[in-house]
C-alpha cells in the first residue's frame, strides 16, 4: 500500500545526482525524508496532503562544505547556521582547531553545545593539530592529545579526524602525536576519514603521506601537484584560491567528480555576507568552466560519501529533505531552502537574528594579558650601533606563502631601527602561559603607515601586531586587550577601525551584518594604511602558522616551515 506524502514539489526542474543534471517533475516529502522522485507530471498513484507549485524554478540538493572552520566566519554557531541556509548550504563539517587551541576538549565541546538548535547540521572533526605543530614552535592555550582525541569521537557530532597539519613531522616522526591519532584510528575506528594538510608536497613524500592513511588535501596547488594528489587516490576539496581554469579543465577532462569536492576552508564575516560561502565557490568553478550540474555534484553528493553522511547529499527516496529552491543558474541564491522537510530560510521573510550567550563565562575572558606599552614592540640587537643583517618575513599581495626575507639594516643604542620599506611584526603570548614576546621584520605588502593587532592568529591564537611605530602598535594591542578580543587598526594615535570578538578572541555573538561591518572596516582601514592583500584579515591572520609556507612568526620565534627549525634573527 502506498504511503501518502506531506507535501509534493512539481512543475519544477528537480537536479538528479546519478544522471548530474536536472529533469522536470516532482518530488515529495514526509516527515523528514523524500518519498517520491519523478519525471513530467504527478503519476495518479501518489498520495498527498498538500501541492506546492515549483512554476519552473529548479531545485538543488541541499550544499553540503566537508572542509570547513566556523571560528573563520568570527560568528557563533548559530547565527552563522542562519547565514548558510541564506546561501542553500544544509550541513559543513567544521573543524574547530581554533576554539581549541584557546581552550582545548573545553572549547571543542562548548561548539558542539552552541551548535545544538541551529538550523542546519554542523558536524565536527577532531583537530589533530593542538598546536599545529609543537610546544618548541609556538605557544597555545591548551593542547588536544590522545586521551581527548579518544573521548571527542564518542560523541555522534564528531564525523572524522581534522587536517593534519604537520607535514614534517608526518614524514620524519613516527611517534609524532598526529601519527599517533592516524594510527589509533585506522585500528579502532577505520570508517572515520582522516583530513589532510600537505601543501608543496609531492612524489616520494607525497606517497608516503599517503601511506599513513590520511585520504585528503585543500592546499593551494599547481595542475601537477594536484593531479598527483588525485592519481594516488586523496579527495582533493577545492576551495576559493584553487578556483582555476585550468583546474576546472582537469576535473572536466579527466571526468574526477568522484575524486573532488568543493569546499570554503575559511570564509570572513564580510565575504559571507557580501559574497556567499560554498554556494560562492560553486559558481566560481562554473565561471572557471566546470559545468553547473557537475559543480552541484561536488558540493553535495562528493563531500557527503566521503563523510559517510549516506543519508544526505542527493534528492531520493529515503534521504533527507534537504534541498534549496533557485529561480536562475546564474547564482545559487535561494528562493527557499528546506532542513528535514522544514522550511529554514524565504527570501520574501528574510532572517531574523537574536543576541545570545551560548558560551562558558570563562570563554568571554581569554585575553589574560595587562596593557603593553610602547617599549614592549622594541626589538634588541646584539650590537649597540651599526649595521646589521636580520632575517624576517616577506607577505605577498596575493598568496599566504610568506618568504624569508634578509635585510641590512642599523642598529641604534641597542634597537632595531627600520627603514621605509620595513615594518615590525610581534606576537604576544596571551594564554597567561608564559608571557613570551617576539618580534622580527615584516617587508612586502604589509609595510603599513600605523599598525594593526589581532587576536585572531592562526592557530595558536596569541597576539599578533604589526606595524611602524611603536606608540600606535601599542595602542592597537591595548584596544584588542579592552575588546576582550578581535582586531583593531591604528594611525597617528588614533583607533580608526576595530572589530570585537568576545568569545575566545576568535568569534562574536552580536548581529552577523554588524559584525561584517566592523570586518569590513577593519579591512579598508588596513588597506588604507598600506596592507595590500585581496584579503588583508586572513594574511595577516597566516603569517603566524607555522606550518604555513615558508617562514612564519610566533612567540617563541621565526619559523623555518620547510625545515622545521627556528630562524636566528640576526646574522653573523
Amino acid at each position: 500500500m502506498a504511503m501518502k506524502a506531506d507535501t509534493i514539489y512539481h512543475n519544477g526542474y528537480i537536479y538528479n545526482t546519478p544522471f548530474k543534471k536536472f529533469f522536470k517533475g516532482y518530488f515529495s516529502v514526509k516527515g523528514d525524508k523524500i518519498l517520491h522522485v519523478g519525471i513530467g507530471d504527478i503519476r495518479s498513484d501518489i498520495e498527498y496532503d498538500n501541492a506546492v507549485d515549483l512554476e519552473g524554478k529548479w531545485v538543488i540538493p541541499g550544499l553540503i562544505d566537508s572542509h570547513m572552520h566556523v571560528e573563520s566566519s568570527m560568528l557563533a554557531p548559530r547565527p552563522f547556521a542562519k547565514l548558510m541556509v541564506e546561501n542553500g548550504i544544509t550541513t559543513v563539517v567544521s573543524e574547530p582547531h581554533e576554539i581549541a587551541n584557546v581552550t582545548g576538549m573545553d572549547g571543542v565541546l562548548a561548539m558542539i553545545d552552541a551548535s545544538k538548535g541551529a538550523v542546519m547540521d554542523i558536524f565536527y572533526a577532531v583537530p589533530s593539530s593542538v598546536p599545529s605543530t609543537s610546544a618548541e614552535f609556538e605557544t597555545t592555550g591548551d593542547v588536544v592529545d590522545m586521551p581527548q582525541l579518544i573521548e571527542l569521537i564518542k560523541h555522534k557530532e564528531v564525523v572524522c579526524l581534522g587536517e593534519v597539519m604537520n607535514t614534517y613531522k608526518i614524514l620524519t616522526d613516527p611517534d609524532d602525536k598526529q601519527n599517533q591519532f592516524v594510527r589509533y584510528l585506522k585500528e579502532n575506528r577505520p570508517d572515520m576519514p582522516l583530513e589532510g594538510h600537505c601543501p608543496r608536497i609531492v612524489g616520494s613524500d607525497l606517497n608516503q603521506y599517503v601511506y599513513t592513511g590520511i585520504g585528503s588535501d585543500h592546499t593551494e596547488h599547481n595542475v601537477d601537484a594536484f593531479m598527483q594528489r588525485i592519481f594516488n587516490g586523496m579527495l582533493f576539496q577545492v576551495q576559493d584560491k584553487m578556483a582555476k581554469p585550468e583546474i576546472a579543465q582537469a576535473i572536466k577532462e579527466h571526468q574526477l567528480y568522484e575524486n573532488v569536492a568543493l569546499v570554503t576552508d575559511d570564509t570572513t564575516p564580510s565575504n559571507l555576507i557580501n559574497h556567499g560561502h560554498l554556494n560562492a565557490v560553486v559558481m566560481e568553478m562554473v565561471k572557471c568552466g566546470l559545468d553547473f550540474e557537475k559543480a552541484v555534484y561536488c558540493a553535495s553528493a562528493t563531500p557527503a560519501r566521503r563523510m559517510r553522511l549516506y543519508d544526505r547529499g542527493q534528492i531520493m527516496p529515503g534521504l533527507l529533505a534537504d534541498f534549496a529552491i533557485l529561480d536562475t543558474l546564474e547564482e545559487i541564491k535561494p528562493v527557499q531552502t528546506y532542513k528535514n522537510g522544514v522550511l529554514v530560510f524565504d527570501k520574501t521573510v528574510g532572517n531574523t537574528f537574536e543576541t545570545e550567550k551560548a558560551f562558558p563565562d570563562s570563554f568571554y575572558r581569554t585575553m589574560k594579558l595587562e596593557h603593553v606599552t610602547p617599549d614592549v614592540f622594541d626589538i634588541e640587537t646584539p650590537v649597540d650601533n651599526g649595521e646589521i643583517s636580520v632575517n624576517g618575513l616577506e607577505v605577498l599581495p596575493d598568496f599566504t606563502r610568506t618568504p624569508k626575507v634578509t635585510k641590512t639594516l642599523t642598529a641604534k643604542d641597542g634597537k632595531l631601527q627600520l627603514d621605509a620599506e620595513t615594518g615590525k611584526i610581534v606576537v604576544l603570548e596571551r594564554h597567561g602561559k608564559n608571557g613570551n614576546v617576539f618580534g622580527t621584520i615584516a617587508t612586502g605588502a604589509c609595510v603599513v603607515n600605523g599598525a594593526v593587532a589581532s587576536s585572531y592568529a592562526h592557530d595558536h591564537h596569541n597576539l599578533l601586531v604589526l606595524g611602524g611605530s611603536n606608540e600606535d602598535m601599542a595602542l592597537a594591542a591595548n584596544t584588542v586587550i579592552d575588546n576582550c578580543g578581535g582586531l583593531a587598526v591604528v594611525q597617528n594615535g588614533k583607533v580608526i577601525a576595530q572589530a570585537q570578538l568576545e568569545v575566545c578572541g576568535l568569534m562574536s555573538e552580536r548581529d552577523p551584518y554588524e559584525v561584517a561591518k566592523s570586518i569590513e572596516d577593519v579591512e579598508a582601514a588596513m588597506r588604507a594604511i598600506g596592507y595590500v592583500h585581496y584579503n588583508p584579515v586572513m594574511s595577516l591572520a597566516t603569517t603566524c602558522l607555522p606550518v604555513s609556507m615558508d617562514v612564519k612568526i610566533t612567540d617563541k620565534g621565526l619559523v623555518d616551515v620547510i625545515n622545521g627549525k627556528i630562524i636566528p634573527i640576526f646574522n653573523d
